[in-house]
């Protein structure tokens, strides 16, 4: 088993234990090696991490999937504990949801999409309904593969309780 594969399956057992991981981001190889060698058992790796760090500009969307995978991919090599990149919103259209699963996948880390906010719901998820369903089953099949989401707690209205249950829906 490769490096990646046994950190997704460290990460998998993690997440099926019941328990929230703490998973602190990091915006370079140097400061994921921090994380680690705090002892937590992941290190999270996020767009706008990746945008301040690797373009000196703020998260506007102007970081590409690619981009995102390859700076991933460098915190990735640099420690021994699962990284779990932002996989924004698969890059917006059916033919990119696939295309960005595969290069996080190749990058050797886990990746996870943000599928929120009343524009995806209202534009974008009913044109690619079909693909993200034939793609969580396909997932389903891979060793180690896991489909979550992310939860931003916010001073929002809506109740931490209802918001969770929302996103599981």
């Amino acid at each position: 088993m490769n490096k990646a594969d046994s950190n997704r399956k460290t990460l998998r057992t993690m997440l099926e234990s019941g328990k929230t991981p703490v998973v602190p981001g990091a915006y370079d190889p140097l400061s994921a090696k921090l994380v680690e060698r705090a002892g937590f058992p992941a290190v999270y790796v996020g767009s706008y991490a990746t945008a301040a760090a690797g373009f000196g500009m703020a998260d506007v969307g102007l970081v590409t999937m690619a981009e995102m995978a390859a700076h991933a991919k460098k915190i990735a090599d640099a420690v021994d504990i699962p990284v779990i990149a932002d996989g924004e919103n698969g890059w917006n259209n059916a033919a990119n949801i696939w295309r960005t699963i595969r290069s996080f996948e190749q990058a050797g880390v886990w990746h996870y999409g943000v599928f929120s906010g009343r524009a995806w719901q209202q534009q974008i998820y009913p044109m690619v309904k079909n693909v993200i369903l034939h793609i969580t089953e396909r997932l389903k099949r891979r060793p180690h593969s896991r489909r979550f989401a992310r939860t931003i707690l916010t001073a929002h209205p809506i109740s931490a309780e209802r918001r969770c249950r929302r996103d599981n829906a």
